[in-house]
């Protein structure tokens, strides 16, 4: 009789497990709605919308061709300006380190002033250009815009920089 009842429990136990199972399956997985084809009972994702500036100058990663008419050199990354008309924020890269700072810019007369700042990062033979290119920067007064280039000027007119989108 004792081995009559364990053998029930046994199965009822067996039983258990198996119902148990079956409710813990995972649930499928619902597929999440792409931004133009919205799918049943979901709600459309829309990307956030980001401000860019319309003048042609700001929100455009540029990339350094001349520095004061010698051609900009690629150490670990290549040189460029951005100007992020949001925060009035530059970033960019000096070629071996990274470069930040804030601006002016009154795009009506072309006048642009940079307070720029670069990392402390050692490359080997970029001291020079870097050096260079922060002087610069920091003697920029005005711009102008000639299809996909810009060029920076100091306060003479003199070219600083030159740079393509």
């Amino acid at each position: 009789m004792r081995n009559n009842k364990m053998q029930k429990y046994a199965i009822l136990m067996v039983l258990m497990g198996l119902f148990a199972a079956c409710q813990s399956q995972p649930q499928p997985v619902k597929k999440v709605a792409s931004p133009t084809v919205p799918a049943r009972n979901t709600v459309p994702v829309v990307p956030l919308a980001v401000m860019q500036s319309r003048d042609g100058i700001q929100d455009i990663r540029w990339t350094v061709t001349y520095i004061q008419h010698r051609k900009a050199m690629f150490f670990n990354q290549t040189p460029s300006l951005l100007l992020q008309s949001n925060h009035n924020r530059v970033l960019g890269h000096t070629g071996c380190n990274a470069l930040y700072g804030s601006y002016q810019i009154d795009v009506a007369k072309q006048s642009l002033k940079l307070n720029t700042h670069a990392g402390h990062q050692a490359c080997d033979n970029a001291l020079a250009q870097e050096a260079t290119l922060m002087d610069v920067l920091s003697r920029v007064a005005f711009f102008s815009l000639q299809r996909n280039s810009i060029i920076l000027y100091d306060a003479d007119r003199q070219i600083l920089l030159q740079a393509q989108r």
